[in-house]
């Protein structure tokens, strides 16, 4: 609240109204949650918006596709926050949709994106820091950096792809760039003689062509699979992922799992949240809500109850969720989702 404070100082002393500077010092009431799904190009809801206080069987604020939007799967979501521009990782349909934070209904894209060197089944697109570039995950067809306002079909400026990467070898399925230590991370599991072992891959965000991770984790706090990898600039020594354990009846019980940012090798979580009172079960993504200091988990994938469930960043154990968002309201199962704040006032230093 001290950038609240400092603000309205500057604004009374120089005249405006009380009410006025009330209004700009009040938080933002147009924080979201956008939670994507598999469809088909033309349906007017494969991303369902949420406020980020909603709990319960409730009906979404808003909701995005149709003929303009054309998108077939919003399977992953990422928020830029300095541009206010969410991409689109359009699995199904083999593009990346980009499209501003206040986008409702069958909106226009901003930008569509795809490769000349063909852009696979995408799982997800991220800023590359304050750079100009974004970086795609194609899966294990490995990882394209392109112009952050490219449009249309364009050649990657670089990629990091072939069989050193490791990339093949597994199922990648999200990435996370670390912009103080200047590396991507890749979400991962790899089959060995026991089934799936977590793993976690990392390269320079420089990086070009065939080369090798810069190290990796690995080991059993990493579970199965790692479906999604977070990081957060109000805890930069910290790793959140959502880590898939063992199948049992057809659940898959998951976990959020916090490890250390450095180090190689096998790894020992922090902490973790897990157990039966999570409600996170098969799969889905992970996205921060930095108002609430909440982890906000969409699972439910494979015939489970769908279910969009949160706890503080902080928690460890068997947690019950502070909100559970379920039912047939709110539909899905959500395979991607983002923490979406549309409020431009606030976007250049007065909130932080």
């Amino acid at each position: 609240m001290r950038a609240h404070r400092n603000t309205a100082t500057r604004f009374f002393s120089a005249g405006v109204p009380v009410l006025l500077v009330l209004l700009l010092a009040a938080p933002c009431a147009c924080a979201e949650t956008w939670l994507g799904r598999f469809g088909s190009a033309g349906e007017p809801d494969v991303i369902r918006v949420f406020t980020d206080s909603a709990s319960g069987d409730v009906a979404p604020v808003a909701q995005l596709g149709g003929s303009n939007t054309q998108l077939a799967s919003a399977s992953g979501l990422f928020f830029d926050t300095l541009a206010k521009e969410v991409y689109v990782a359009d699995f199904a349909g083999r593009q990346i949709v980009v499209l501003g934070a206040t986008a409702r209904g069958d909106a226009v894209p901003m930008r569509r994106l795809s490769s000349t060197q063909g852009i696979g089944q995408p799982r997800k697109a991220v800023r590359i820091g304050a750079s100009e570039e974004i970086a795609v995950l194609r899966g294990s067809l490995g990882i394209h950096v392109f112009p952050r306002e490219g449009s249309g079909e364009l050649a990657p400026v670089r990629s990091i792809q072939g069989s050193a990467t490791l990339l093949q070898a597994g199922n990648p399925n999200s990435i996370a760039h670390l912009p103080l230590t200047g590396e991507f991370v890749v979400a991962d599991g790899k089959l060995n003689a026991q089934g799936y072992a977590g793993d976690l891959l990392f390269y320079p965000d420089s990086a070009s062509g065939n080369v090798a991770p810069s190290r990796r984790r690995s080991g059993p706090a990493l579970g199965r699979f790692v479906w999604d990898v977070l990081w957060l600039p109000s805890r930069p020594d910290e790793l959140f992922l959502l880590v898939e354990g063992q199948a049992v009846g057809g659940l898959s019980e998951m976990r959020v799992v916090v490890i250390p940012v450095a180090g190689d090798g096998p790894v020992t979580a922090l902490r973790e949240i897990g157990g039966s009172q999570t409600q996170m079960f098969n799969g889905g993504a992970m996205a921060y809500i930095p108002d609430a200091g909440e982890i906000v988990v969409a699972s439910g994938l494979y015939g489970v109850t769908p279910r969009v469930v949160s706890f503080p960043a902080s928690g460890t154990g068997n947690l019950s969720p502070r909100r559970n968002l379920a039912g047939a309201q709110v539909g899905g199962p959500f395979q991607g989702i983002a923490h979406v704040d549309g409020d431009r006032l606030f976007a250049h230093g007065f909130e932080g």
